[in-house]
């Protein structure tokens, strides 16, 4: 196997290792004495407030240093929350300024993680394969949305909350230990300008523009639909910590259709692509809040899974392949802060309106306000 071949399966475990940890914490929250909806949603905005803030300054940093190093730093970071919250498990002392703490802290890791996943892959392969390289990394990021649930739920009912922390921290140290063999070799080609190259190259494409507005509307329910899901599940269905990570497992099989449609496809990628996957994200999460019983909810969730992934994964591509080298880590940033902005805003007021009015009217609006962006300036992108 070659070495890419062992970076692509470490990117899938390390993906599988995240979505573990995010559920672990997420039900970790709900043992908590007195926790509410709203918790939900500010355990996942401090997921991702990191990103936000981090996310273009790390992009830039990783195009004058070995990307694979900053990489690295990410996963020793993963690991780290892994085993403190294995710790905490088995200590028996869920508290609930813990958990929000430790979200926080896996936010900043996912800041040295998310930018650099993809933008490393020109650092690896020839540039002939890039879009194959790059589709084949958002493939397995996607593919550990599926496994990832599937095995903290397995790991949960055979061992405890404290097993799947262990495994999630033993994923980490895998993906660590691979990069470690390579974290010191050289850097992005010849960045030199970092964040303001970033932002002419997007004075230079507009449409690069049109995609960040895209999938920053997208973002609002896209990166949410985890959230929004286990809110529904819980408050509209009654349903338990099984039937949570069947939506998330639903949500991640749809997921994986998303990555394999935008990995299959021989077209490079385009803006009006993204925008359509814009659109079907927002209208598929509308529509999912009417569905009537929770396996009709479920099937709803592929779709929403499918689309957003769709948009999102359109979108990295695009990205990849029409930004020069020497910027593609700061500009991969501000598209992974595009992405991400929505959840600080949105997981908050989703948890929020769950409480007030309902998970599914919360849906209907959230869904209904990305729909209307998205066609506000669809018809200036380019076929």
């Amino acid at each position: 196997m070659s070495w890419f071949g062992g970076y692509v399966l470490g990117t899938l475990g390390s993906g599988t290792g995240i979505w573990m940890l995010r559920l672990g914490q997420t039900l970790v929250l709900l043992q908590v004495p007195g926790a509410a909806g709203w918790t939900v949603g500010v355990l996942a905005a401090l997921q991702t407030v990191p990103v936000v803030l981090l996310a273009p300054l790390l992009g830039a940093v990783a195009d004058r240093v070995p990307r694979l190093a900053v990489l690295l730093a990410g996963q020793l970071v993963m690991a780290g929350v892994a085993v403190t919250e294995a710790v905490r498990v088995l200590a028996g002392t869920p508290v609930l300024a813990h958990s929000l703490v430790l979200a926080g802290v896996l936010g900043c890791a996912a800041a040295l993680d998310q930018p650099v996943r993809t933008s490393a892959v020109a650092d690896l392969v020839p540039a002939a394969q890039l879009p194959r390289g790059v589709g084949a990394v958002v493939l397995t990021t996607q593919l550990g949305r599926v496994l990832g649930p599937a095995a903290g739920a397995g790991l949960i009912a055979l061992r405890g909350a404290g097993a799947l922390f262990t495994g999630c921290a033993a994923l980490f140290a895998g993906f660590a230990a691979l990069l470690a063999t390579r974290a010191g070799r050289r850097a992005g080609r010849g960045a030199r300008r970092g964040s303001s190259s970033a932002r002419a190259a997007l004075r230079r494409d507009a449409q690069l523009l049109l995609v960040l507005w895209f999938v920053g509307w997208g973002g609002l329910v896209g990166p949410n639909l985890t959230t929004l899901a286990t809110l529904t599940v819980v408050g509209a269905f009654g349903g338990d910590a099984v039937a949570v990570s069947g939506g998330a497992l639903a949500l991640a099989v749809g997921a994986v259709g998303g990555a394999l449609w935008t990995t299959a496809a021989r077209r490079t990628p385009t803006t009006r692509a993204v925008g359509a996957g814009a659109v079907a994200c927002g209208l598929t999460a509308a529509v999912s809040g009417a569905a009537p019983t929770l396996p009709v909810y479920l099937g709803a969730l592929v779709l929403c899974g499918a689309t957003s992934v769709f948009m999102a994964s359109q979108g990295s591509a695009l990205v990849q392949v029409r930004v020069p080298d020497e910027v593609r880590g700061a500009v991969t940033g501000l598209f992974t802060v595009a992405l991400v902005a929505g959840v600080p805003l949105g997981a908050p007021l989703m948890g929020w309106g769950a409480d007030v009015l309902g998970p599914r009217v919360t849906a209907a609006l959230a869904g209904g306000a990305v729909v209307a962006a998205a066609l506000a300036v669809l018809p200036r992108s380019r076929p």
